[in-house]
């Protein structure tokens, strides 16, 4: 699930959180990267988590491994698509 810091405090960044049922235990995933995650994907074998970001207005792709919470920048630079937010208009 994907938490602030501080609750309701909308200029914090938003972290990737892993619950583990067993143990009752929450573990911050994104902790060390200066990043805010948006959406997530888990892979179709659980051993990571892919979540998008905005890095200086332009997307990128992270992946997160589990266990052990390694943080791999995927892809990078990619501007949005035509037309939402963020992404380059055609010129008319």
């Amino acid at each position: 699930y994907l938490a602030m810091a501080r609750p309701g405090y909308e200029s914090d960044k938003l972290d990737l959180m892993l619950f583990d049922r067993a143990k009752k235990t929450t573990v911050n995933l994104t902790k060390a990267v200066d990043v805010s995650v948006d959406e997530t994907v888990w892979a179709a074998d659980s051993s990571a988590v892919y979540f998008n970001t905005d890095e200086k207005g332009r997307s990128a792709l992270y992946k997160v491994s589990i266990p052990g919470g390694t943080v791999e920048r995927i892809m990078g630079g990619l501007a949005a698509s035509p037309g939402s937010a963020g992404g380059e208009c055609p010129s008319s």
